[in-house]
């Protein structure tokens, strides 16, 4: 994204390429990598890779035969926890930013929904417990390993997306509310110092990043006419108010909801975009009273 505010421009670079399954893309705190899921389906990994200049190749992480997916990097960037269930039950775990033996977090019990693991720039990793179902996050001290409820009094409904402010005190998210037959699905602020709640917008949006300077969330914007396809990044003063355009992003189609990372000043934007490819093979010389 380059230009003056108002008058933006989209500049897009393909990073990966190949026909294996990759997913769940963060920017570092730096800025300067990437971290993302790359597999099939026997078994998925955690990768780096370097954005900007010469990239080169991605590198390698950890090297489970199991299924580890959603990376999120720690606020100082040494470190990504993700989503794994090596040994059988799905827990949060990390491993250095560089490699090196990964350490599960033992009284973890994760749900495997990763577009709901946030971390940097949070003191504490945010996840979704199975013991919370769909309407809590738990809060993991990543010193300690120890956890608490992220809403200590959820209504009835589901949350998703949360990503933390640059203070480290507040937490926008995606919450539907039930209240009977009826549905409130909005963004909105969490304040951990109280507890309190307060809606973003009087919209269908799920929250992307925060600004760096806390003042404006950026959103995506849920178009149910086109089966949950978006392509336009709207932002939102975090104290509440009329979203306004940001970014149209270079795609007709739209692309799928998920996990979209943008990094605070707004100017990089790093999301996975799927797409199929299909071959034609012939088979020859073989015998068809042969099974």
């Amino acid at each position: 994204v380059e230009g003056e505010e108002g008058e933006y421009s989209v500049r897009k670079e393909q990073l990966t390429r190949g026909t294996t399954w990759k997913s769940a893309a963060s920017i570092s705190p730096e800025e300067d990598r990437i971290a993302f899921a790359m597999g099939d389906a026997n078994a998925m990994n955690i990768y780096t890779m370097a954005i900007g200049g010469e990239r080169g190749e991605p590198e390698q992480i950890t090297f489970f035969e199991s299924f580890s997916d959603f990376p999120v990097w720690s606020p100082n960037g040494r470190e990504i926890a993700f989503l794994s269930n090596q040994g059988g039950v799905f827990r949060v775990w990390r491993v250095g930013a560089k490699g090196g033996a990964p350490e599960p977090f033992e009284e973890s019990s994760a749900s495997l929904s990763g577009d709901d693991l946030a971390w940097a720039p949070g003191p504490n990793i945010l996840y979704r417990s199975r013991s919370t179902e769909l309407n809590n996050f738990m809060l993991l001290d990543p010193l300690s390993g120890s956890e608490r409820p992220l809403l200590l009094d959820p209504q009835p409904g589901y949350v998703f997306e949360p990503v933390w402010a640059p203070d480290g005190k507040r937490i926008a998210l995606f919450y539907n509310i039930l209240e009977g037959n009826r549905q409130t699905m909005r963004a909105w602020v969490i304040s951990l110092d109280d507890g309190s709640m307060s809606m973003l917008c009087d919209e269908v949006a799920y929250p992307i990043s925060w600004s760096d300077d806390g003042r404006w969330i950026y959103i995506g914007k849920f178009d149910f006419g086109q089966s949950g396809k978006w392509a336009t990044v709207f932002r939102v003063p975090s104290t509440g108010g009329d979203p306004e355009k940001y970014i149209q992003l270079p795609f007709d189609e739209g692309i799928d909801g998920g996990r979209i990372t943008m990094t605070p000043d707004g100017r990089k934007l790093v999301y996975s975009k799927v797409e199929t490819q299909t071959d034609i093979w012939i088979v020859e010389h073989f015998d068809p009273e042969v099974d």
